[in-house]
């Protein structure tokens, strides 16, 4: 019985590694081996991080400064890449964080697995958790993200906190409350209610405080001083937009960039990316059924009770962002991993229910057996979720033409004010590492000051990808400072734009489709790089010096198209 014991642990554990391992190579693998693939996110959070290895970079851009806040990007997440950026690319850096991140949670899956698990499948139970993190992972619900930002934390450290509070690790408990408040601080909240009342519960019930009580209390009082000193933002930032504004604004609606209600309930409780939970009905149907499993008669495996209780603290600290709508950030932020975490614990237990009941169903089958098999159905339910997902990540099409045009702003001055329609702007800063007057990406509505500076800059944006004339193109930008300007086919596919500014851009384009874009076949005179269709075209009649000098030294590639494209 002992031999097949350890057989069995080294399956599990086998089995565990290789499922974790394909995991992580189909999660991560596409976006580090191509650099022209990327998370949208990065547009925000990760473009300014660049300064901390070229401190020339982005001086006076209001996106910058904003999202480098420290109520934006905590100091604990602008420190891991201020030590990073020096020597690794940026973006190449939070990829490959986000693979050691994803593989941190996969670690936590098989430790919590182990500690839901009974007795007799306790490395099934690990192997079952391991599973359930990579299938809940590639969910695409945001769980986790393939570039480490500020909320790829968000998971490692809520699955920590379970994990410590299952073992009763309490100094893990502290460091997870001290970690979210500099990495993450939106969890605090949630974290914090699960963790303060578990510490509660155990207190009651031993009739003594638990050890390291003290560690715990200072570690608490540390994280909600961290959060209240970094919470504030600047006057010309601020204030935050409040639910009544938030839901007269158009920015909020139906059309606009950020939609707070969907178009069923389905899209406004579960799926909604801002104030739902932030998971497809399916999926929580899949946990709600293996959460029943989990007490089938004479087999059951209760799922503990510190996994109900997070999922409890997540659920109510959602209801109450909804009802004070921005108070608490973003409701889908406090619902969306503690449903994970208690999805994983319900996952084991259910799932090692299920196992112990076919066991006794299966009487001339070997227990070895019934595991075994448990095992290979985990390895090929990863198999199944990763490959495919992978594969369709891979085989995105690299715009070429853009590429090369980024290669090229890379190469003008540092202060060059880039302008862009918004959507041809989103990774300018990214990829060619130069502001932009405005993008769709950074026009965030939430602070009311930062989006009061960005609207004009959006709509002088919007007037210059569809002017018909360079007396308009250079009287719209030259306020603004705009030294070069970039455009691209998908302008003129494109039809409309998110409220409010879709008016504008309807009547611009039919103006422009009677008279002609001037940014359609910009005179040779204006053009500093092309290709394909896609221009780098200069402001003004007369343009700077550095840039006519950029333009006359570039020796650019040969013109393609994007069917032409590696």
């Amino acid at each position: 019985m002992l031999h097949r014991d350890v057989v069995q642990r080294k399956v599990s554990k086998s089995v565990a590694l290789v499922a974790g391992a394909l995991a992580v190579a189909a999660w991560s693998g596409p976006w580090v081996l191509r650099a022209d693939l990327f998370e949208d996110d990065a547009a925000q959070h990760t473009f300014w991080l660049y300064r901390y290895a070229d401190p020339g970079l982005f001086a006076g851009d209001p996106t910058a400064r904003f999202f480098a806040l420290d109520s934006t990007a905590p100091w604990g997440y602008r420190t891991l890449y201020a030590a990073l950026a020096p020597y690794v690319d940026v973006l190449a850096a939070g990829e490959w964080l986000a693979a050691l991140l994803f593989a941190a949670c996969l670690a936590l899956g098989w430790a919590i697995g182990r500690r839901v698990a009974p007795e007799s499948l306790r490395d099934t139970g690990g192997l079952l958790g391991v599973g359930a993190v990579a299938w809940l992972v590639f969910q695409r619900a945001d769980a986790l993200t393939p570039l480490a930002l500020q909320r790829s934390f968000a998971l490692p450290l809520t699955l920590l906190l379970l994990w410590a509070l299952l073992a009763r690790r309490w100094f893990w408990l502290g460091a997870c409350w001290l970690l979210a408040a500099v990495l993450y601080p939106v969890i605090v909240v949630v974290l914090g209610l699960a963790g303060g009342i578990a510490l509660a519960l155990e207190t009651r019930e031993r009739r003594r405080l638990p050890p390291l009580w003290y560690w715990n209390a200072l570690a608490g009082a540390g994280a909600i001083a961290i959060v209240l000193v970094n919470a504030g933002v600047p006057a010309d930032v601020g204030p935050t937009v409040g639910g009544r504004e938030a839901l007269a604004m158009a920015e909020f609606g139906a059309d606009g960039r950020l939609r707070l209600f969907g178009d069923s309930p389905s899209g406004t409780w579960f799926r909604n990316h801002l104030v739902g939970l932030g998971w497809a009905p399916i999926t929580l149907l899949v946990l709600a059924g293996a959460a029943l499993a989990a007490y089938v008669p004479r087999t059951r495996v209760p799922i503990p009770r510190v996994a109900w209780l997070l999922l409890g603290a997540g659920l109510a600290t959602w209801l109450a962002a909804r009802l004070v709508l921005f108070e608490l950030y973003l409701p889908n932020r406090h619902a969306r991993w503690a449903i994970a975490a208690f999805g994983v614990a319900a996952c084991v237990a259910g799932g090692t229910a299920l196992l112990g009941a076919l066991r006794q169903r299966l009487v001339s089958v070997t227990a070895g057996r019934v595991e075994a098999a448990a095992a290979v159905a985990v390895l090929a339910a990863v198999a199944m979720v990763a490959v495919p997902s992978a594969l369709a990540v891979w085989r995105k099409p690299v715009d070429a033409d853009l590429e090369r045009a980024y290669a090229f702003l890379r190469t003008l001055p540092a202060d060059t004010l880039v302008g862009a329609h918004p959507d041809v702007a989103d990774f300018v800063p990214l990829r060619a590492r130069r502001a932009v007057l405005a993008s769709t990406e950074t026009s965030l509505p939430f602070m009311q000051g930062y989006y009061r500076s960005l609207r004009p800059r959006l709509e002088a944006s919007l007037q210059a990808a569809y002017a018909t004339g360079w007396a308009e193109f250079d009287a719209v930008l030259d306020p603004w400072g705009v030294d070069v300007f970039v455009t691209s086919p998908r302008v003129w596919r494109q039809v409309g734009y998110y409220a409010p500014f879709d008016a504008l851009v309807r009547a611009a384009r039919e103006r422009g489709l009677r008279e002609g874009f001037v940014l359609a076949h910009p005179d040779a005179s204006r053009v500093l790089f092309r290709s394909g269709d896609v221009y780098v075209v200069r402001v003004g009649p007369a343009g700077s010096a550095a840039l006519v000098a950029s333009r006359d030294a570039a020796d650019p590639p040969p013109a393609t198209t994007r069917e032409e494209a590696p």
